[in-house]
């Protein structure tokens, strides 16, 4: 990904949609602020390389026109003495100089126009870090009360699971309880039953010797 593309992405991040969006906000906060440090550097580093590249081939373009002008008036000599093979040599040598000028001036050109974007994208990059960096703590205050309040609503949601269980336990039990009591008094009711049936059987003659 090239400087440019990169420092776009980061320069346009809309930081709150991404907080929103984050796992775990307070890290996505400091790795947004060493990736724009990062970039910062970064950035500062190529306007020095450029601006160095740019002074280099202004400087030979000085010492360039300097030969130009030497090999021109030795070109012009020859021919006027008549020493055509010296003229067509500084000839040579005048339009191989000629070569490198115009390379060294597309080189300056170039910088020129390149540098100045760079300088724009490093204040846009630095003015962003500036902002993130007196946000940084109250973002992060911020994510952590959405934290806190995230664990709170899932403890509360846990304790209702673990509620809702234990009355449907406690259902259970109710429900167990007031079947086993039908079926003691279905029990009660039989013995009754059958216990006045013998009464019955046995007839006013019955006595205890019977047992």
């Amino acid at each position: 990904m090239g400087i440019f593309t990169k420092m776009k992405d980061i320069v346009a991040s809309n930081i709150n949609a991404a907080l929103d969006k984050a796992e775990d906000p307070r890290k996505m906060i400091d790795l947004s602020l060493r990736k724009l440090e990062k970039a910062s550097a970064d950035i500062r580093s190529s306007i020095e390389r450029k601006t160095a590249e740019k002074r280099d081939a202004q400087e030979r373009i000085a010492e360039e026109k300097a030969a130009l002008e030497r090999w021109t008036e030795r070109a012009r000599k020859a021919a006027a003495c008549g020493k055509d093979e010296l003229a067509r040599e500084a000839i040579r040598e005048k339009r191989e100089i000629e070569r490198k000028i115009k390379a060294d001036e597309y080189t300056v050109s170039s910088l020129s126009s390149i540098i100045p974007t760079l300088e724009s994208t490093l204040r846009k990059t630095e003015e962003k870090l500036e902002e993130l960096s007196a946000k940084a703590e109250g973002l992060k205050a911020r994510a952590e009360s959405a934290r806190i309040k995230e664990k709170a609503g899932e403890s509360m949601r846990d304790w209702e699971r673990r509620i809702e269980e234990m009355e449907a336990r406690l259902g259970r039990w109710e429900d167990s309880l007031r079947s086993s009591q039908t079926r003691d008094r279905f029990e009660d009711e039989e013995i009754e039953s059958e216990l006045e049936r013998l009464r019955k059987e046995a007839g006013p003659s019955a006595s205890d010797k019977d047992l």
